[in-house]
């Protein structure tokens, strides 16, 4: 398993290495008893986190 982002130690983001190219992105939190898959694949989720950014970018340009 790779994992690529972490908030204070108890959720994960992360994906199995070896099961394709573009593995399918799943979360772990420290008090559930199984991994959500939260994207079907890293490229489509960094795709997402991208667009949640522009917007929180935008909405904050908006408020000056």
């Amino acid at each position: 398993d790779f994992v690529f982002q972490m908030h204070q130690g108890y959720t994960f983001l992360f994906f199995r290495c070896g099961v394709s190219d573009d593995p399918p992105v799943f979360l772990f939190v420290d008090d559930r008893t199984s991994f959500e898959r939260v994207a079907n694949s890293f490229s489509s989720w960094l795709m997402l986190a991208a667009d949640d950014e522009i917007e929180a970018a935008a909405a904050l340009r908006k408020t000056d």
